[in-house]
């Protein structure tokens, strides 16, 4: 579902958005690309795989990449995959929730998934110093 609302407003900008998931061809989509996206919304262990092929490629072409850590604390995997794509690939923007960014930081925060939750931390603070490890 959400993958069809990106491809819809992607289109309707201009843009011609491949939501491919395969392993087989993820440097070569990335190959493509002008920006490339990694949004582990409905991860498993292919898509991971795929994702970090198409990030690779895009770095060594300088390629853009965008990280959405989609429910990044909710579980071990999730967390885990995040930490891998970043360890992995160059990413020029972490698009995240304040509490998918505390899980990335490892701070105490208050969520159940993909909601921002709450808590008690200077989030813009948080950014700048994640933004920098």
């Amino acid at each position: 579902m959400v993958s069809n609302f990106q491809a819809n407003g992607l289109l309707a900008i201009g843009a011609s958005p491949i939501m491919g998931e395969a392993p087989e061809e993820a440097a070569e989509l990335a190959e493509l690309s002008q920006a490339l996206s990694l949004n582990i919304g409905t991860l498993h262990a292919e898509s991971l795989k795929s994702m970090l092929i198409a990030g690779k490629k895009a770095n060594q072409l300088g390629i853009p990449v965008v990280l959405d850590p989609v429910g990044a604390g909710a579980s071990d995997f999730r967390l885990k995959a995040v930490y891998e794509i970043l360890e992995t690939v160059h990413v020029n923007v972490l698009r995240c929730n304040a509490g998918e960014l505390a899980a990335i930081a490892g701070e105490q925060w208050e969520s159940k998934g993909v909601d921002a939750g709450e808590g008690f931390l200077d989030v813009k603070q948080l950014a700048v110093t994640t933004s920098k490890n």
